[in-house]
């Protein structure tokens, strides 16, 4: 991490007492068409993933809150968020222009 400020310390969160846990997302993704199978084996695939100790020991390490999702809710998720989001955009001052 770089500072304009020389010998500047950057504190951690950590270390000025905030804890908070951090909601994140990624995803793979899939060309359309793929087979119901095929999702299938990636889903379960991705769900044992999360819950192997090493998963849950860097979320925890990391303060991530972990909200692991199949295809169809985490679609809806997103269809959700971007819905959403214009609204909290425009609270915050951003001009949207679309």
């Amino acid at each position: 991490m770089s500072s304009s400020v020389p010998n500047a310390v950057m504190a951690s969160l950590g270390s000025q007492n905030i804890f908070d846990r951090t909601a994140r997302w990624g995803s793979t993704g899939m060309p359309l068409g793929v087979r119901p199978d095929v999702t299938a084996y990636w889903e379960d695939a991705f769900r044992r993933l999360a819950q192997t100790a090493t998963w849950k020991k860097y979320f925890d390490d990391n303060q991530f809150e972990d909200g692991f999702q199949k295809c169809a809710a985490f679609s809806a998720s997103i269809d959700r968020f971007t819905g959403e989001l214009p609204g909290i955009l425009s609270d915050a001052g951003v001009k949207i222009v679309r």
